[in-house]
């Protein structure tokens, strides 16, 4: 499938996640908010990190994102070397994505279903899904 899959699964993930941030949960100002921002590490097209956006994105976080391409983009010549894969790997040992660190509560994790419930006891508490 090669560069065509990739492309179709990217146009994709844009179409059915249109209304992503749409919807923001009611009462999330209520919520404790993060001193520093959160960090997420995550490369497009990954529904897992979808999954993590989503959250953030419904919770109302400003959060600093770092872009990991896949590695098959390399095998393509679209990528030469990824900027933060060393440093995703450096801080969570492992590349795996979405990885998640907040400096907040010194908490480095992966798997979007464990970071959305995360994101939603430390900083969603008080907030209603919409």
């Amino acid at each position: 499938f090669g560069p065509f899959f990739d492309a179709f699964t990217a146009y994709l993930s844009v179409v059915l996640n249109f209304l992503n941030g749409s919807f923001v949960a009611s009462g999330y100002e209520k919520s404790n908010r993060p001193e520093k921002l959160i960090e997420l590490y995550v490369y497009d097209g990954c529904p897992f990190c979808r999954k993590v956006f989503y959250a953030v994105s419904v919770l109302g976080l400003d959060v600093k994102v770092y872009p990991v391409p896949r590695v098959t983009l390399k095998k393509y010549g679209e990528l030469k070397e990824s900027r933060y894969r060393h440093k995703a790997v450096e801080v969570g040992g492992k590349a795996q994505f979405p990885l998640l660190v907040d400096e907040n509560t010194e908490t480095v994790m992966y798997e979007s279903k464990d970071i959305v419930e995360y994101l939603w006891k430390t900083y969603g508490s008080k907030a209603t899904e919409p």
